[in-house]
């Protein structure tokens, strides 16, 4: 009776906060949309008219952003081989974008999490359960599925820490709203611990292992790829944003004074600046502009020029396949990194900068398998390549040793998720 009270104060407390905030929504809105600045997505799913669900209950599945929808890939498929029907939200255009060749019965953005949009799109979707993958914990989503009677599961669930007034809003409304789902499936014990400390029931959480790991090892397999090594060294910088060029083609120039056969694959994270790119990498050495897959000539390509610039979206997974060493681009800017699990699962050892609050539980892993390194600044990198690319048995040995511990991790989320996939028959 106490928490069910707690309950309806909160759930009144969200709507009244909502109705204070909704001028201010509006207003945010109509100004970026004057500004010409990105938009929030398909106006009608926003305000909850989804596509609609005319056939079975379906498993709702919300991955806000394109790591997190990436990542629930190979757990849709086998939903779908389950026979069961999915239906995926996200958060951005580009999530969308990527999820365009899963096996859904709908995709739509995820509407506001304003009580009238969150209801239509109930309405329209018929879930049976709703799956939030990592944390996209609105309260609205959440406490109208308890209504409903829906179970809420989180996978790779976990929360970001803040400070200030954000950790205070966070542990008023956030933490109760968690309190309502039916499980979570967390990443790490100390994911786990995380959330038993602030309330959970420990009866409620599973350490699942990361999803993301599970998700790329099955892509390596699916896909049916191999290692292409090379007669000399490849050093890959992935990911990469304005800023951090000067220091990855910097310490290639000088790593190629001392490794004379060594060749640069470079993929930025965006391409609006591929042409800054590609005219500082002319700087460096012989520049080629791959604009599709690597195919059976890439090896020729390669050998034939100094740097390889990733030209076009969904090139970056097959180019892993020739690189000895990686670079994780966002770590030299203030982004906070990327993906460190796809080099792991092609067994490449992998340098990052001092940003790297994105990619930290990952990284340590690395670490305690000699496969990951941080280098403080540019001069840092460089003795580190150096050092490395000195070495090339114990190089592979690293990135064999990043192989086998994704491989041990994706493996343990493959088993847990196959149990949990039968409590949503």
């Amino acid at each position: 009776m106490v928490m069910l009270l707690f309950f309806g104060l909160r759930f009144i407390s969200y709507q009244v906060l909502q109705v204070v905030a909704l001028p201010f929504v509006i207003f945010f809105i109509a100004w970026r949309k004057w500004k010409g600045k990105k938009t929030f997505g398909t106006p009608a799913h926003r305000f909850g008219w989804v596509p609609r669900n005319t056939g079975k209950a379906s498993i709702w599945i919300q991955a806000v952003s394109v790591g997190e929808t990436l990542a629930s890939e190979y757990f849709i498929e086998k939903l779908a081989a389950d026979g069961q029907s999915v239906y995926l939200t996200s958060g951005t255009a580009g999530a969308v974008q990527v999820s365009k060749n899963f096996r859904t019965t709908h995709r739509a953005y995820l509407p506001f999490d304003f009580l009238p949009c969150i209801i239509l799109a109930f309405w329209r979707i018929k879930p049976k359960a709703l799956i939030i993958i990592e944390g996209d914990w609105w309260p609205n989503l959440v406490m109208v599925a308890r209504i409903l009677n829906i179970p809420v599961y989180g996978i790779n669930a976990r929360v970001t820490q803040h400070s200030g007034l954000r950790s205070l809003m966070f542990k008023i409304i956030c933490w109760g709203v968690i309190r309502n789902c039916t499980q979570l499936f967390v990443q790490t014990e100390a994911d786990a611990q995380t959330f038993a400390d602030n309330g959970i029931s420990t009866k409620k959480i599973y350490t699942l292992g990361n999803i993301k790991a599970f998700n790329v090892a099955a892509k390596l397999k699916t896909l049916n790829l191999q290692k292409k090594v090379q007669p000399f060294p490849v050093l890959m910088a992935g990911s990469i944003h304005p800023g951090e060029a000067d220091i990855f083609l910097g310490c290639f120039g000088a790593l190629k004074r001392q490794f004379p056969t060594l060749r640069l694959i470079v993929v930025p994270r965006h391409l609006h600046w591929l042409d800054e790119l590609t005219k500082e990498a002319w700087d460096h050495g012989n520049v080629f502009v791959l604009r599709n897959k690597p195919d059976a000539s890439f090896a020729k390509t390669l050998a034939d020029h100094d740097i390889i610039i990733g030209g076009t979206l969904g090139i970056m997974f097959e180019l892993y396949a020739y690189a000895s060493l990686f670079y994780l681009g966002g770590t030299f800017v203030p982004v906070g990194g990327h993906n460190l699990l796809e080099p792991a699962v092609w067994g490449i050892a992998s340098i990052v900068g001092p940003n790297h609050v994105n990619c930290v539980d990952t990284l340590q892993y690395l670490q305690q398998h000699g496969a990951g390194f941080v280098a403080k600044n540019g001069a840092t990198l460089l003795e580190q390549s150096a050092k490395l690319f000195s070495d090339q048995t114990y190089l592979a040995t690293a990135g064999a040793a990043a192989a086998r511990w994704l491989e041990e991790d994706a493996q343990r989320c493959e088993i847990a998720l196959r149990q949990f996939r039968t409590t949503l028959k």
